[in-house]
C-alpha cells in the first residue's frame, strides 16, 4: 500500500491528494501500480469535483485496456445520444468461458426445479447500478472506485470473489441527467467551498438534472418501460438475471444512510418472505457491521418501501435475486450544512456507496450457494404455484385497435413473458376474442410473478403510506380488453412482435377514409396536416362498403377529399401512402360520398380539422414530471412537435400564433393579472385551453374557469389518538397512485374514437371535481364502483363517486378541457392518451 502511495505521489499533479487511496480503502490492500487509479486519470481527487460522464467512460475505456479483469460494453444510446454503458468484471478464467456460466446461470431460472451437480460452483451474477436519479451523483462517482478496486486490487479475498462472480457494473443509470446536473454543480461551486443551504450550488434550476432528457423519473420506468433508457436495460437485464442487483441513491441532507430492509408491511405480496426476511437481513447485518467499520451513522427498516415492482431495487425481487436500495444523505454539492450543524462533504457520500457496493459483493460471494439455491427454488415455486392458480391463462386484444393491441404486446416481450397467439375466436367474461388479433398469456410459465404484476389488481392494502403507487397492473393503463382463462387454450408461442397488418391505400381521385378507434391515427393525421393534406373529421358514426366488406368507422374518424387539395391526385395518394406506412393503419380509397351507415361523406357532420399548433407551459412552478411526460407524448406517440415556453416568458409570447394551450400540473403563481386577462381574451376568441390534474385549481382561483371542488381530508377521529400513531392516521388518506373506473361520454368529442364507455383512469391526487352544470361538460365522471385497483379510504371512495375526471368548457367561442386525472402519467397510459389527441385535434372544434 505504501509503495502505492509513494508512486501515485510522483505521478499525479501537486493539487491531486496523496491520501485518496487511504481515505476510500483503509486497509492493507495492495493495488497493481499498472492500473491507472480515478484520481490519477481525473487530475483531481474523486468527490473535490463532479465529473462529467464522458470523463467517466474514457476511464472506464482505460481500465478495460489496461485491466485483463475488466471488458467495456455499450449497450445502447440515451435520447441525448450518450452512451449506455457497463463494465463486466471476473477473472480471467471466467472470460475463456462466460457464454457457458451465463447458460448454466439461466439455467437456475428455468423453473425445473432439480438442482444440478455444479450448482453451488456457478458464478454468481452480480449487477451493481448506481446514479439513475442524475443529481443523487455520489454513487456513480463511488462506481469509478468500485471499479478501480475489482480491477486492480489483489490478495486472495479479490481472487475469491473474481472466481466466483462475473460483476457488472452500471456506473450511471441515467447518462443525461447526471451530465445536467454535474454542469450544474459545477459551474456553481465556490473555491472554497460553501456549506450554506441557500447557496446556487445546492439549489438546482427547473427542471433539475433528477430526471432523464424528456424529465421522466427513470427509477419509476422499470416496469412500464416507456424510456429508451429503460428498454436497453431490462432488455440486457433478462441476458443475465442477476443473483444481485443494487440500486444507490441519495436522500435529504439531514439523513444519514439507508440499506434494505424496508419498512415493514411494505412488502410487495407475491415476493418471497425469504427474500425479505432472510436475505435482507443477512446482507444488513453485513452493511451494519462494514459502517460501523468506518464510524458511519445509518438506518434501516423503518423506511421505504418495496411495494411497487418497477423500481431499481424492487424488479430483480420479482425475477428470483434480491435487489437492494441504498439511500445516501445528500451534498447537492461538495459540501452542505446539516440540521446538526456538520458539514457533510460529498466525499463521504462517494465513500458510503463505496462502501456499500463491496460490501454487497463480498457478502453475495460469501453466500453464493445460497443465492443460486434461492434463485432456482423461486422459479421452481413459481411453477409451482402457477399450477394452483385458477387462472391458467390471461387473454387480451382490441378488435378496434390493433396497434394499441400491439403495444402492449411489446411490453409484455420485452419483460421475457411468454406471449402465444389465439388460433380460435373465443369468449370470455362477455367478450370476443378472435383469431388474429387475440393474444394469451400463459400462467403456467417461469415468468408467473412478472404475469402477476401485469394482470392482477391489488386491493388487499391496508395503509396509503407508500413512496409511490399502490397499483400497478399494466394491462389496464393501456386500455385493453382482457379476461382471465379457466383452462389455457393452444396457440403458438410468439418469438417476436410481430409485424403490423395494414391495408395499403390504393389509388382514389376523390376521397380517402382512416378509423380513428386505432391508437395511431392521431400521428397520421398530424403528418397529413403537416404536409400540407387538408382534413375532415367525422361527428358521427358511419360504415362504408369496401372490397374487404362492410368497414365501420367510429366517431372521430377522418375523410381526406382529394378535390379539396392544392396538389394533384397522385401526390395526395403519395402523402396518403406515406401517412398509412409510417402510422401502420389502413387508409381506404373512396369512389363516392354515399355510406351504407350514417352521415355521407359530404354531410356537415364531417367538420374541418385544422392543424394544432401547440404551446406548453414549463418552468418556475410547472411540474416538470407532468411537462415531460406531455413533451414525450407529442413527439414519441404523435411525432409532432410543440413549443416548450418558460412560464417567466410567457409575458412575451403572443398566443395568437397558436391555437392550443397547454397548462401541465403546477400551480402557476408566476401569472400575473395580465397573463391572466390575455388567457381569457385568447380563450374566448376561439382558443383550446387544455389544463392537467393540478392546474385546474388555478384556473378557477384565477376566475378563467369555474371548476368546484373538495380538496379536505376527511377529519380525524375526536378520540384520544397516541402520538406515534398520528403521521398514519392523518397519512392514510392520501392517494400515492391507483386505478379508477369512470365513465366515458363517447359520443363527445374528446370520447371519440372509443367503443366503450367504461374508462379506466389513473389518480394521485385527493382533488375531487364537482360536477359542472353544463349537461354535456361532464365527459368522465367516476362511477358508484370507482376503485380497481390500489389503496384508498372508504371516505375518499365516498367523494370519489360522482365526481368528474375530464370536463370540457365553453367560453365564448373557444373552449375548455380539464384533465383532473392526468391522461398521459410516466408516458404508459395508451388507454386515456385518445382522450389528450381528441383535446388537441377536437377541441378547438367543441
Amino acid at each position: 500500500m505504501r509503495k502505492t502511495i509513494i508512486i501515485l505521489a510522483l505521478i499525479l499533479p501537486s493539487f491531486v491528494s496523496r491520501g485518496q487511496a487511504e481515505y476510500y480503502f483503509p486497509g492493507e490492500t495492495v493495488f497493481n501500480n499498472e492500473i491507472t487509479s480515478p484520481w490519477e486519470f481525473l487530475g483531481y481527487d474523486v468527490g473535490s469535483h463532479h465529473t462529467r460522464y464522458d470523463v467517466m467512460v474514457e476511464y472506464f475505456k482505460k481500465l478495460a485496456d489496461e485491466s485483463e479483469r475488466v471488458r467495456f460494453e455499450i449497450f445502447g444510446y440515451s435520447v441525448e445520444l450518450r452512451p449506455q454503458i457497463i463494465l463486466t468484471i471476473t477473472s480471467p478464467s471466467n472470460y475463456g468461458n462466460l457464454e457457458d456460466i451465463r447458460l448454466k446461470h439461466l439455467e437456475l431460472a428455468s423453473g425445473t426445479g432439480s438442482k444440478t451437480v455444479d450448482e453451488e460452483n456457478i458464478p454468481l451474477i452480480i449487477q451493481l447500478g448506481f446514479n439513475v436519479h442524475g443529481n443523487e451523483a455520489s454513487g456513480g462517482e463511488a462506481s469509478l472506485l468500485t471499479a478501480y478496486y475489482l480491477a486492480a486490487a489483489g490478495g486472495e479475498e479479490i481472487n475469491t470473489i473474481l472466481n466466483n462472480s462475473v460483476i457488472f457494473i452500471e456506473p450511471v443509470l441515467n447518462p443525461d441527467g447526471r451530465d445536467r446536473f454535474a454542469a450544474w454543480a459545477n459551474m456553481n461551486r465556490s473555491k472554497p467551498a460553501n456549506a450554506d443551504s441557500n447557496d446556487r450550488e445546492h439549489n438546482e434550476a427547473w427542471p433539475g438534472g433528477r430526471t432523464n432528457h424528456y424529465w421522466f423519473d427513470l427509477n419509476r420506468d422499470w416496469l412500464p418501460l416507456s424510456q429508451v433508457e429503460s428498454k436497453n436495460r431490462v432488455k440486457r437485464y433478462h441476458e443475465w438475471l442477476p443473483n444481485v442487483t443494487t440500486d444507490h441513491h441519495e436522500m435529504g441532507t439531514n439523513s444519514t444512510f439507508f440499506f434494505e430492509p424496508t419498512k415493514k408491511g411494505s412488502e410487495n405480496p407475491i415476493i418471497t418472505t425469504e427474500n425479505y426476511v432472510k436475505l435482507n437481513n443477512l446482507f444488513a447485518g453485513e452493511y451494519s457491521k462494514a459502517l460501523n467499520e468506518i464510524n458511519h451513522y445509518y438506518d434501516s427498516g423503518r423506511s421505504f418501501d418495496n411495494l411497487y415492482p418497477g423500481y431499481g431495487s424492487s424488479y430483480g425481487d420479482v425475477h428470483g435475486g434480491l435487489a437492494i436500495l441504498f439511500e445516501q444523505a445528500s451534498s447537492r454539492g461538495l459540501m452542505q450544512e446539516t440540521d446538526m450543524g456538520y458539514r457533510l462533504t460529498y466525499s463521504l457520500g462517494i465513500m458510503n456507496q463505496l462502501c456499500a457496493a463491496l460490501t454487497t459483493v463480498r457478502t453475495a460471494i460469501n453466500n453464493q450457494s445460497l443465492l443460486n439455491d434461492y434463485m432456482r427454488r423461486f422459479f421452481r415455486d413459481a411453477l409451482e404455484e402457477a399450477e394452483k392458480d385458477p387462472v391458467k391463462a390471461y387473454i387480451f386484444g382490441d378488435v378496434n385497435d390493433n396497434n394499441k393491441s400491439r403495444y402492449f404486446l411489446d411490453l409484455l416481450l420485452m419483460h421475457n413473458i411468454e406471449v402465444r397467439k389465439v388460433s380460435k375466436d373465443i369468449s370470455a367474461n362477455g367478450i370476443t376474442f378472435p383469431a388474429g388479433k387475440s393474444w394469451f398469456v400463459p400462467t403456467k410459465q417461469k415468468q408467473y410473478k412478472m404475469v402477476r404484476t401485469m394482470f392482477e389488481t391489488s386491493r388487499g392494502l391496508t395503509d396509503s403510506l407508500f413512496y409511490d403507487a399502490s397499483a400497478w397492473a399494466m394491462v389496464y393503463s393501456y386500455g385493453i380488453p382482457f379476461a382471465g382463462l379457466q383452462e389455457s387454450p393452444e396457440g403458438e408461442i410468439i418469438s417476436k412482435l410481430p409485424e403490423a397488418e395494414y391495408l395499403k391505400p390504393q389509388f382514389s381521385r376523390y376521397g380517402y377514409v382512416f378509423n380513428w378507434s386505432d391508437y395511431n391515427a392521431a400521428r397520421a393525421l398530424y403528418f397529413l396536416q403537416n404536409n400540407g393534406i387538408r382534413t375532415r373529421a367525422s361527428w358521427n358514426e358511419f360504415s362504408i362498403d369496401s372490397p374487404g366488406g362492410l368497414k365501420y368507422y367510429s366517431r372521430g374518424s377522418v375523410f381526406v377529399p382529394v378535390q379539396y387539395q392544392d396538389i394533384s391526385p397522385e401526390m395526395v395518394h403519395k402523402i396518403i401512402s406515406e401517412a398509412s406506412e409510417m402510422a401502420e393503419i389502413s387508409i381506404e380509397a373512396v369512389s363516392g360520398s354515399v355510406t351504407k351507415e350514417g352521415p355521407w361523406l359530404g354531410n356537415g357532420s364531417f367538420k374541418v380539422i385544422r392543424k394544432p399548433g401547440v404551446l406548453l407551459l414549463t418552468g418556475g412552478s410547472v411540474s416538470s414530471s407532468s411537462a415531460g411526460a406531455l413533451w414525450h407524448f407529442f413527439e414519441t406517440k404523435l411525432s409532432m412537435p410543440v413549443t416548450k415556453t418558460d412560464i417567466n416568458l410567457f409575458g412575451r409570447i403572443d398566443l395568437n400564433e397558436y391555437n392550443t394551450l397547454i397548462m401541465p400540473s403546477g400551480s402557476y403563481t408566476e401569472l400575473t393579472e395580465r397573463d391572466i386577462n390575455r388567457v381569457n381574451e385568447w380563450v374566448s376568441n376561439g382558443g383550446n385551453l387544455i389544463a392537467i390534474s393540478y392546474a385546474f385549481r388555478f384556473l378557477e382561483n384565477s376566475k378563467i374557469a369555474g371548476i368546484k371542488y373538495d380538496s379536505r381530508k376527511p377529519e380525524m377521529s375526536k378520540d384520544r389518538i397516541d402520538y406515534d400513531k398520528i403521521k398514519a392516521e392523518s397519512g392514510k388518506h392520501s392517494i400515492g397512485g391507483i386505478f379508477c373506473r369512470a365513465d366515458l361520454d363517447i359520443s363527445h368529442p374528446l370520447g371519440f374514437g372509443y367503443a366503450h364507455r367504461e374508462l379506466t383512469v389513473y389518480r394521485n391526487h385527493t382533488l375531487f371535481a364537482e360536477r359542472d352544470e353544463g349537461p354535456a361538460s361532464n365527459i368522465a365522471i367516476y362511477t358508484d364502483d370507482p376503485l380497481i385497483s390500489g389503496f384508498c379510504t372508504d371516505e375518499n371512495i365516498e367523494k370519489m363517486k360522482g365526481s368528474v375526471s375530464l370536463l370540457s368548457l365553453p367560453k365564448g367561442r373557444g373552449n375548455i378541457v380539464v384533465f383532473v386525472d392526468d391522461p398521459v402519467f410516466r408516458g404508459c397510459w395508451y388507454g386515456t392518451n385518445k382522450l389528450l389527441m381528441n383535446a388537441v385535434f377536437f377541441g378547438p372544434g367543441i
